[in-house]
Formats: C-alpha cells, sequence, structure tokens
C-alpha cells in the first residue's frame, strides 16, 4: 500500500509478487493467490498490462491446486484487461482458457457464453472466417444452453 500511494507501482508489484512467493512455500496457495488479485485489482486502472500479469500468474497458483472455477474467474478478468488494451489474439486465447477451465468443472452454461465472446471478438477483429469457425466449435455449447431456458 505504501509503494502505491507512492506511486512506485513497480515495487508494489515486486511485493505482491514476493508476498505470493512467501504464501506458496508455506503451503498456503488460496492466499498467494488472493493476494494476486487484490494486487491485480489495486493497480488494474493505473497499469493493466501489470494486473493482466498479476491475474495469470493467480490463475497458475490455483492451477497447481486443481483449481478450475477459481482459475476461470483469473482468466475472465485477464481476457477483459485484454479487451480493453484492444490485444485481441490474446483475448481469443484467454477465453479459450476460460473455456476450458469451465468445462473441467462441468459449466456448460459458462462455455456457452464464452462461445459468443470468442465470435465477437473475432467479428471486432473482422476475422468473419474465425467467428464461423468459432461458432461451428462451439454450437453444442449454445444449444445445449439454449435448450435449457426454454
Amino acid at each position: 500500500m505504501i509503494y502505491k500511494e507512492m506511486d512506485d507501482y513497480n515495487s508494489c508489484v515486486q511485493m505482491i509478487e514476493r508476498a505470493c512467493q512467501f504464501f506458496r512455500e508455506h503451503g498456503t496457495p488460496d492466499t498467494a493467490a488472493l493476494t494476486l488479485e487484490k494486487g491485480a485489482k489495486m493497480i488494474e486502472n493505473k497499469y493493466p498490462e501489470m494486473a493482466l500479469e498479476l491475474y495469470k500468474k493467480a490463475m497458475d497458483v490455483v492451477m497447481i491446486e486443481d483449481r478450475p472455477t477459481q482459475a476461470s474467474e483469473h482468466a475472465s478478468k485477464a481476457s477483459r484487461i485484454l479487451i480493453k488494451l484492444k490485444r485481441y489474439d490474446e483475448a481469443v486465447d484467454m477465453v479459450k482458457k476460460e473455456s476450458e477451465f469451465h468445462q473441467a468443472s462441468g459449466n456448460n452454461r459458462a462455455v456457452g457464453r464464452l462461445v459468443v465472446a470468442e465470435i465477437l471478438i473475432h467479428l471486432v477483429r473482422e476475422d468473419y472466417v474465425a467467428a464461423d469457425k468459432a461458432f461451428k466449435e462451439g454450437y453444442n455449447f449454445c444449444e445445449s444452453v439454449m435448450n435449457a431456458t426454454l
């Protein structure tokens, strides 16, 4: 917090990562991931690139413990930052990762929403072929969501 108040965000991120490492070494990966998440939220508005890296690290930390639901939350936040930064290729990759995490946890409704998100990102990029391919690959997830809501 002191580094944040001093506008020394590089040192702030270093301390967050150091705290994460200590928590992991002492067997509390949940606290390590939470530290990374809180740090990312703290700097997200001013330095989205740094926050993005923290969310990615948090995603990796929770996947070591095989927690795809928590990893999907971090992937979601990372993909939103990537979209804000207009890094659409990376955003598509992150959405696909998030989709994999939801599939691993059995959350098919979320996978259906992510198929739509991936299609929209492709359309923003004006890559209609990729959008069509994403639709064809993910249609089954969208269809099951539509049938479940009817």
